[in-house]
Order: C-alpha cells, then structure tokens, then sequence
C-alpha cells in the first residue's frame, strides 16, 4: 500500500471506525526496520493528526523517531493534532519516557507559521494535490441564509472556521492555474498592483458578472488564517475620507499614502445584481503585505470556477428558488476595538 492508496482507502480526515486501523499500521511500520521508505509512514501520521485525539501524540512521535529519515519526513506539527497546548497538557501527565522529550522538542517551536491543526491540514490537502475544487465549502439555499443576513449597515459576510477565512478573487486562466498548481501566485499575477479581496461571494459574483466578464472567467476561492485577516483589517484605511475616522483630509491622505490595505465599502447585490441596502466590504492589498498575502499566507486555493457556472446556470433558468450558495455568516474580528474603528454594525 502506498501513500496514493491510503488517502484514496481512508481519505486525509478518515472516520472515527478506521482510525484504529491506521493506528496499527503506523506502530507496525514503526517497528519495520526493512520498511521502504517513509512517505507511507508520513500519511498515516496526517491521517492520524487529522483527527486531534492527543492520546496520539507518542505514537506519531515515535513513528517520526525510529529513524533518521522518518525524522526528516514526518513534521514535528503533527505531533499536535489536537492543538499545540492542548499536546503539552497531555504530555505533562503522561509517564511515557518519550512524553519528556517530545516536550522537549516542542519547547523549540515550529517552522510552519501561525501553527493551528485546521491551517497546517489545508497545507496537508495542497501537499497531496485535495486543494483544488469547492466541494470542501459549505453551502445552503440563498433564501434560507438571505433570511438571516442583515438587511442594512456594513457588515462582514464570510464562510469561517474557528482558525480560517474564505476570501473570493477572479482572474484570468493564466493567473488562475498558476495560483492552483502552485499554491500561491506568480507567472503573470503583477505584485506591483493592488490585488482586491472578497469574503462575500455574491459581490464577487456581481464584479465578475457571474464569470462572464473578461479576465474574470475563473474565481478563486482562497483560505486565509483569520489572524491575518484580522491584521488586515487593521491595517486597512478607507478609500475615501471619513470625517469620522479622521480629524482632518490630510490625516487621511498620510493614512493612505502610508498604509498598503485600502478599505471599500460598496453596495451589497442581491444574485440577479440588483443593489441592496447593506454594505459589503472588499480589501485593495499592495506592497509587502501583498506579497505576503500572495505567496505565503493562502493555505487553501480552491477552483471556484465551475461550481459558480453552474449556479450561473441555475440563476437563469430557475432564477433564486433553487439557487445554492456558499454558507456566509457575519464575520466579527476577534478584537472588538478593532470592530469599532471598521464602524461595523
């Protein structure tokens, strides 16, 4: 069995009655001094990893320690499927020999950013080549969530998790198979404009016209930790002056001039692109922060482009009665200072 098999045979995130399964094909490849190689070892551990119990911390540890080359393929990370604190906590009690030293060797950090199980999974599903299609998003009827969504104010629509953020992006082929095939942008994507994201879908739907518009005939879905978001968010300056936020014009205009995230509050539309009271917001990303954002902060880029065809499709012939879009909520920063400075209502 190789590691193409065992993804296909459990999936990265098995179910719980297969679990004890990989459980015992990891402690007998460990035990295999003659095994062939690592990489099988490697996907048990993220299959095991996926699941966040902490009772098996050691074992991926010692499957990560039987040799010099499982060392260097298994990542010490997934060791902490069940959080990096939480791992401790439970090692802290364990009388195992190797609890101390896998505590030892947590004490030195990680290598792989902003640590969280559910955003170093996503770098797992771009590493086995799961990251491209929308079929990982959630989605409800349009009319059941319109129910729910805020008729007015600015507000914050997104699909969310506890560690993650989906933002929207249309481009043009080139751009798009690029960011797909490689996780990150490059080739023809220009670092030296300002790049636009998107949490709300139908807005990106209205600004791309369903797919239709030239250069935007593919839309991205790309994940984002929230933490980084956040600090976006507070790094943003309005595009236009507000009285509010600043004293004077020329407060905002060194704001402006000084900050590498713009800010736009725009008409929210409803699917057919006709506008509604509510306001949705969109980021201008340049500089720094978008080479950042570009080629190393996106852990997940999801090929959005057929899904919307379809809801395209469907739109026309049946107009919203049947139509199915992603799950959006009212997104607040964890900061609520920083909910405040936004005007968020």
């Amino acid at each position: 069995m190789n590691e193409d098999d065992l993804i296909s045979r459990f999936g990265l995130v098995p179910c719980a009655a297969d679990l004890p399964e990989i459980r015992g094909l990891i402690t007998s490849l460990t035990l295999d001094d003659e095994r062939d190689g690592n990489e099988v070892l490697k996907t048990l551990s993220v299959q095991l990893f996926s699941a966040g119990d902490p009772n098996d911390a050691l074992l991926i540890y010692k499957a990560k320690m039987s040799s010099f080359d499982a060392g260097c393929y298994i990542d010490l990370e997934l060791t902490c499927g069940a959080g990096l604190e939480e791992t401790k906590i439970f090692l802290e009690k364990s009388d195992d020999p190797a609890a101390l030293r896998l505590l030892e060797d947590l004490a030195g950090g990680f290598p792989f950013k902003d640590f969280t199980p559910s955003a170093y999974l996503y770098y797992y599903k771009r590493y086995y080549g799961l990251s491209t299609q929308a079929v990982d998003l959630l989605t409800e009827d349009y009319s059941a969530q319109v129910a729910r969504w805020p008729q007015s104010g600015k507000h914050i629509l997104a699909q969310y998790d506890t560690d993650t953020i989906i933002v929207y992006q249309a481009y043009r082929p080139g751009i798009a198979h690029y960011a797909l095939e490689n996780g990150e942008f490059g080739g023809d994507f220009s670092y030296s404009r300002m790049s636009w994201i998107k949490p709300n879908f139908l807005w990106m739907m209205y600004r791309s016209g369903w797919a239709e518009k030239k250069d935007q005939e593919m839309i991205l879905g790309l994940r984002l930790r929230r933490t980084f978001f956040d600090r976006i968010l507070g790094e943003a300056v309005e595009s236009h002056f507000n009285s509010t936020d600043f004293a004077t014009h020329d407060a905002w205009k060194h704001a402006v001039e000084t900050s590498e995230v713009r800010l736009q509050w725009d008409p929210d539309h409803d699917p057919a692109g006709k506008t509604v009271a509510r306001r949705a917001i969109q980021l201008g990303l340049k500089g720094e922060t978008l080479e950042e954002y570009g080629g190393g902060q996106v852990l997940e880029v999801i090929d959005m482009t057929e899904f919307v065809k379809a809801r395209r499709d469907i739109l026309k012939n049946n107009g919203v009665s049947d139509l199915n879009i992603p799950l959006e909520r009212v997104y607040r920063p964890a900061d609520p200072a920083l909910a405040r400075r936004l005007n968020l209502d």
